[in-house]
């Protein structure tokens, strides 16, 4: 009788044990699953961060960049874009006065170039306030 209950005794003791081990797997498991979801969402976290941050440093970048050039440049930035343009169109004058002395006189051309406007821009150009 002894043995049996020492047969069974075993058995249970066996069983206990196994089943402890099955439910420690199933914690161990259990640790690793929550530990690598906890990983990639700090992963995802940090990137999300660095995301951030470099939009947030790359916008500093361009109001500092629009602050100092207004600092430095202020009301001649409007200017310096004024000339910009003015010489551009210039380049168009010039182009336009090659084409009309081209195919006109002298006194054709200057009469064309005064009335198309291109004449003031050309003495605005040069500096002359006549």
């Amino acid at each position: 009788m002894s043995d049996k209950k020492a047969l069974q005794h075993s058995i249970m003791s066996r069983y206990i044990l196994s089943s402890n081990r099955r439910h420690q797997n199933l914690i161990l498991n259990l640790h690793k699953k929550l530990l690598l979801i906890f990983y990639i969402a700090i992963v995802d976290i940090i990137r999300l961060k660095l995301i951030v941050t470099i939009t947030v440093v790359l916008l500093y970048f361009v109001i500092a960049f629009n602050i100092l050039s207004f600092v430095f440049l202020g009301k001649n930035q409007t200017e310096f874009n004024a000339r910009f343009n003015t010489r551009w169109l210039s380049f168009e004058v010039i182009d336009r006065i090659v084409q009309v002395s081209d195919s006109k006189p002298y006194s054709i051309c200057y009469d064309s170039l005064h009335n198309h406007g291109y004449l003031s821009l050309i003495r605005a150009n040069l500096g002359i306030n006549k």
